[in-house]
């Protein structure tokens, strides 16, 4: 039990206050503080995702690194990966995070979000999803989309944004996104 207030706080508070309900109140009371006080734990992560930048390694497999170092895949090439579904809540912090990397890479041509993690796109983020598109445009960079999911492509269609920002700005991987890079570079 201490591993697990050591490794996972916020579950084991989760976990302590549930069975201090159980043991004063009762069990179905206790259930309903387990469940309430975890949809409140999980909002609390969607509203701050783990976002991080994409770099390959020797071989071509890719591997994670922080925001703050702003490293690029390739010369030119920045590609975020947003590490939630993206709607009202987390909105405001993903158009932040992309425009503040776009200008700190000032070489930057090619802005890639990696959608692995994006399950849904509700209607304020695919007005901010909009907004990122022109302001990147401004800065004369062009915003890349890699690893849609049907659905969210679906929703993308749907929304105009696949139009927007061009299908040949699409791609299946991330692979894919810097081997186009290079072509074009060339």
């Amino acid at each position: 039990m201490n591993a697990l207030h050591r490794q996972r706080p916020v579950e084991f508070n989760v976990a302590l206050i549930t069975a201090m309900t159980v043991v004063v109140i009762g069990v179905e009371q206790g259930i309903g503080i387990a469940i309430v006080l975890s949809v409140i734990a999980h909002l609390r992560h969607s509203y701050r995702p783990l976002n991080l930048l994409l770099v390959p390694k020797p071989g071509g497999a890719m591997r994670t690194v922080p925001l703050e170092k702003g490293q690029q895949a390739v010369e030119g090439l920045l590609i975020y990966r947003f590490g939630s579904n993206l709607y009202f809540a987390n909105e405001n912090r993903f158009m932040k995070e992309i425009i503040a990397l776009a200008k700190k890479n000032g070489s930057l041509k090619w802005f890639c979000i990696s959608a692995t993690n994006i399950g849904d796109i509700d209607f304020t983020a695919v007005e901010t999803l909009k907004n990122v598109y022109n302001q990147l445009q401004q800065m004369n960079i062009t915003l890349i989309l890699s690893d849609v999911v049907q659905p969210v492509m679906n929703e993308l269609d749907r929304d105009g944004i696949s139009t927007m920002i061009g299908r040949d700005h699409i791609f299946e991987s991330v692979q894919d996104v810097i081997e186009a890079y290079k072509r074009t570079a060339d």
